[in-house]
């Protein structure tokens, strides 16, 4: 069952580049590869630029300051291998490793440090700090530094090398590559899979699966990043009869995918693109090269879209946990927190939203203000970065909540439930909870820090264009009975003001908002 995935991923890859017989790749990597080896990832270090890619790969597709994070912390540790000596790094995809982490083989050159590489790689060096791909454990296997689960070292030490031509024909293949991916499975993968799914189903043509899984013997994926990022990818069949048929299973599932995704747009739309990508088929050789912008746009649309949608789903429930403390504040006080609190000259200390910290498990952090002393006063002004994960919108940067600001913010005016320094009971909601705001989630440029008593003052002239963008469709907001609505950008700015207020008597049709 978990090697089916791999056997999918093998089969659908598709595109180009001229093969080579001999490869020292295979000298290095053949002594740990085995009989069920379905897959071999290559860095070649001495090619690898981490920087140049990045634009390429991710473009607007993750925030700007997320790449750079990410991408300064593969650099640190690529950079640092190349001083160790590493020459090479292989990922060995094995069925019997899943779905723990894959056997990496470090290649060094002669005389380098082996123990030093493997500190590196299994997060001993805590000089170079931390990284994404840090392995649980490490080993010097045959003057090679072997990476991964336990049961993944102790498998390589065991190993009889297996002959596998195919896969490091598929190696072979991209050895020009900073980074590459050969794929072949092994015999008894393909016959695992043509027991499992002996027939094709009739959406991509029916017919026996075996046109495939034996009709096919590699498939490998290069990373090209000079003079312009190309990805190449190669599928090599056995031949003429079976690479055309692999393609025509390809045309079909595009065309069955097209009539699935209808009522999804941004996915129908990348499907449609990639049903456009026209493989070209030489003999027994099914190619495509594809500039890497272009397959970054491919699948952007329905990144971002799924992206968005996970955001506004964790800001609504941010926004629920802070209207059910509110509510929990009202039972324990007979009223919600003012807007802020106060000295005795009326100066403003603290934010409602330190009021409300023990209400959101934040007991500790609460006694831990001064109740005396202004927000930015010495003490109180060091727990601004101390601000708690409910207070950060997913879809705002990470550099505003690392700076303890909160789009978070309340209507503040007169005849809203946090008019200022007054604190409001509920029985004063003669217009309905259900049709008043509690909180409203800005923009990021309307962020406020999040101890500092500053929210959103309505009496000023404002725009609902302005503040109620902060998600693709619109902003959240969280009303004085708990649920969650959206709220457009283009609503009224008169449903709008009428919805703030508490006791306004205003008539609000609901199809206004």
């Amino acid at each position: 069952m978990k090697f089916s995935v791999f056997l999918a991923i093998a089969f659908f890859l598709s595109a180009i580049s001229p093969s080579h017989a001999d490869d020292s790749a295979r000298s290095e990597i053949a002594p740990f590869v085995g009989d069920e080896t379905i897959a071999v990832v290559r860095l070649d270090l001495s090619r690898l630029e981490i920087g140049p890619l990045t634009g390429s790969i991710f473009g607007d597709i993750v925030p700007d300051d997320r790449v750079k994070d990410s991408t300064a912390a593969v650099d640190a540790r690529i950079k640092a291998l190349k001083q160790l000596g590493v020459k090479d790094v292989f990922i060995l995809v094995e069925p019997a490793d899943l779905p723990g982490p894959p056997v990496v083989v470090a290649i060094p050159a002669a005389g380098a440090d082996l123990k030093a590489i493997g500190a590196l790689l299994c997060g001993g060096n805590k000089n170079v700090g931390t990284s994404p791909f840090e392995l649980p454990v490490c080993a010097i296997v045959q003057d090679r530094v072997v990476a991964g689960s336990n049961e993944g070292i102790e498998r390589i030490r065991s190993l009889k090398p297996a002959d596998r031509p195919e896969l490091f024909a598929a190696l072979a293949e991209a050895r020009e590559s900073p980074f590459s991916i050969a794929i072949a499975p092994s015999p008894l993968q393909r016959r695992v899979l043509d027991e499992m799914v002996p027939r094709f189903p009739k959406e991509l043509g029916g017919g026996s699966i075996e046109s495939i899984t034996q009709g096919i013997q590699w498939a490998s994926l290069a990373l090209v990043a000079a003079p312009k990022p190309l990805i190449h990818v190669v599928v090599r069949a056995r031949d003429a009869e079976s690479a055309n048929r692999f393609v025509a299973i390809g045309k079909n599932a595009f065309q069955y995918l097209d009539k699935i995704t209808q009522n999804q747009p941004p996915i129908a739309a990348m499907i449609k693109d990639l049903a456009a990508i026209e493989p070209k088929i030489e003999g027994n050789s099914i190619a495509i090269t594809v500039e890497l912008e272009r397959a970054r746009s491919l699948v952007s649309t329905p990144i971002r879209s799924a992206r968005a949608a996970s955001a506004r789903s964790q800001c609504v429930n941010n926004l629920r946990m802070i209207g059910l403390a509110l509510h929990n504040f009202h039972s324990a006080n007979d009223t919600f927190p003012p807007a802020f609190s106060h000295d005795n000259a009326g100066k403003p200390l603290l934010s409602w939203r330190v009021w409300i910290l023990p209400y959101l498990d934040q007991k500790a952090l609460y006694k831990e203000f001064n109740q005396d002393e202004p927000w930015d006063g010495p003490h109180n002004k060091a727990l601004i970065a101390k601000m708690p994960a409910v207070y950060a919108c997913p879809a705002s940067t990470s550099k505003l909540a690392a700076s303890g600001k909160t789009t978070y913010v309340v209507p503040r005016g007169e005849r809203t439930i946090f008019p200022g320094a007054e604190a409001i009971s509920i029985k004063t909601i003669t217009d309905g909870t259900s049709n008043t705001i509690f909180v409203v989630d800005v923009p990021d440029d309307k962020a406020v820090v999040w101890t500092k008593p500053d929210d959103w003052e309505i009496d000023h002239e404002f725009s609902p264009m302005d503040y109620m963008n902060h998600h693709v469709e619109g902003s959240p907001v969280v009303f004085a009975d708990g649920s969650v609505r959206l709220l457009k950008s283009t609503i009224r700015l008169e449903v709008l003001r009428a919805l703030f207020t508490r006791n306004g008597g205003e008539v609000i049709n609901q199809d206004d908002f």
